[in-house]
């Protein structure tokens, strides 16, 4: 009885020391799900890029760039409050090198998405994404500033008032297209 305590308690230390960790083991995503995986384009988007969509391939030199790996659809000057940015983002697994969208920011209240802009109300943003099946939230940070987010598949939407840019509150929509880390990635 003893030796099995000893045992035990040096199994114990032996494990503590090796920083060991039981990780719960995520099921490995096939490459082929999210590949070419598009949210599809509403009908009122009349712009370049759309989330999820491969830039492959694709020179963006001609547009205005941001920061980080951004770039701009419609930007009426060098600091813009009101515009397009493209977020992309690439990686590389096995054979597969792959670029595409994965954020838009739409500032400009001009630009209509599914039917409504950073203008529409919040409950019509809710409903729309409601009734496009997406999961969704919302937040009041005051009376005035709201924040409505949906998510689906690979795919989540944000619609705030409550942005800050050059010390204003303007609105905002983000889109975002989110791929499995490339680790859970099986070809």
């Amino acid at each position: 009885m003893k030796r099995l305590i000893c045992l035990t308690l040096f199994m114990c230390l032996l494990l503590t020391s090796c920083n060991f960790s039981i990780k719960k083991q995520e099921k490995p995503v096939p490459l082929a799900s999210f590949l070419g995986h598009v949210m599809p384009r509403p009908d009122d988007w009349e712009y370049d890029f759309w989330i999820g969509e491969s830039l492959s391939g694709v020179d963006t030199s001609d547009y205005q760039r941001g920061p980080g790996s951004t770039f701009y659809g419609s930007c009426p000057s060098d600091e813009p409050t009101e515009f397009i940015r493209y977020r992309h983002k690439a990686f590389i697994s096995g054979r597969y090198r792959y670029t595409y969208v994965d954020q838009i920011e739409i500032t400009d209240p001009g630009v209509k998405l599914f039917g409504l802009d950073i203008n529409s109300d919040p409950d019509e943003w809710f409903s729309l994404l409601e009734q496009m099946g997406y999961t969704t939230k919302r937040r009041n940070f005051s009376d005035e500033h709201w924040l409505v987010s949906g998510k689906k598949d690979y795919f989540s939407i944000s619609i705030t008032n409550y942005h800050v840019i050059k010390g204003e509150f303007v609105g905002q929509i983000c889109l975002y297209h989110s791929i499995p880390h490339v680790e859970r990635i099986i070809e």
